[in-house]
């Protein structure tokens, strides 16, 4: 479609009529039902004032849907997402804002066609949380449990222009909690701590023979005269963040949780020396079923009871109690 450097033998796309929309332009797939095959995959990009807003049947050959910018209250020049939410049936958006140019910051909105938008809200974060500069969010529903968004947003050092991505996760879309340590520290493999080389790539993989394991991709040797790279992580399934208990042990119990499923599934670690049990109270604090001891390494093991809860659908809570372990999830089935 292009010819660079005197040869087409290349991956170049031309956009609609050749506009040159930066380094941004961002593409999703839309599922939407009611979209046609026109206009199956979208994306959009813009530096200035704004993003422009394409479709395309194929991802190759792309058209401009409006010639107004779809969304003008923002600073652009980073990473802006947009994607279909099915759970909500709505699409969503995320992208760089400076408020009152305090520091960078992330803002969303809704929209049920793509064009216009509404609900703007900067993201909030829970109590405690560190002000700091976040932007680059990677934010996306988890393919596992779809109610929830998981972001990889990335934390800006004024004083020396060096990132680190860090995770954080939402059940509304708005309100997120962010974790402290860095997902990919700036002294990962090599070349991470330079200017701005350690962005998270948007996107969560599952490589074919790999069904417990994540991928997720990082940029480093950016702004730098030999080539910047992309690098692959990998996580445990689900394992982004872990209820842990040390040697002293602990119990957690969960607020009511209302549930349909004749099955306990969980994803845990917990070695020879560890220990890891559940108690199942009803809506009056009632203990109502006792798990069996569970040890090993499982990503979807289902819980065995010594005092059998009967588990069907209604409102109960759980009680871990742990000692040298690791639980990441959990789910009824």
């Amino acid at each position: 479609m292009v010819n660079w450097k005197g040869s087409t033998e290349n991956n170049i796309l031309k956009l609609a009529n050749g506009q040159n929309v930066g380094h941004n332009f961002i593409v999703f797939r839309d599922d939407n039902p009611a979209t046609p095959d026109s206009a199956r995959y979208k994306g959009w990009g813009g530096l200035g004032h704004g993003l422009d807003g394409y479709q395309s049947a194929d991802c190759i050959h792309w058209v401009k849907i409006q010639d107004e910018k779809i969304i003008t209250n923002g600073k652009f020049d980073s990473q802006n997402i947009a994607f279909w939410d099915a759970h909500r049936k709505e699409y969503r958006a995320y992208w760089r804002i400076y408020p009152e140019r305090k520091r960078r910051a992330i803002r969303t909105a809704t929209s049920k066609d793509f064009i216009n938008w509404e609900n703007e809200a900067d993201l909030t974060y829970t109590e405690g949380s560190p002000p700091e500069d976040l932007y680059t969010n990677a934010i996306q529903p988890y393919f596992r449990a779809p109610h929830l968004f998981l972001g990889f947003p990335t934390r800006f050092y004024e004083e020396t222009e060096q990132v680190e991505p860090i995770f954080m996760s939402s059940r509304d879309g708005v309100k997120f909690h962010p974790y402290p340590d860095a997902v990919i520290p700036r002294d990962a493999p090599e070349d991470r701590n330079l200017n701005r080389s350690n962005y998270m790539v948007w996107g969560m993989v599952q490589l074919p023979g790999k069904p417990n394991e994540i991928s997720v991709y990082g940029t480093e040797n950016y702004f730098q005269a030999t080539p910047s790279r992309v690098r692959r992580f990998s996580y445990r399934l689900d394992g982004f963040v872990a209820l842990h208990a040390g040697q002293d042990g602990g119990q957690v119990t969960t607020k009511p949780l209302q549930y349909a499923g004749e099955k306990l599934l969980l994803n845990y670690v917990v070695p020879n020396e560890g220990e890891l049990e559940i108690d199942v109270l009803d809506q009056t604090g009632t203990v109502i079923g006792v798990s069996q001891p569970i040890a090993g390494d499982a990503i979807d093991a289902e819980v065995n009871w010594r005092l059998d809860p009967n588990l069907s659908g209604g409102v109960i809570q759980l009680r871990f109690r742990m000692k040298n372990a690791d639980m990441f999830s959990f789910r009824f089935n």
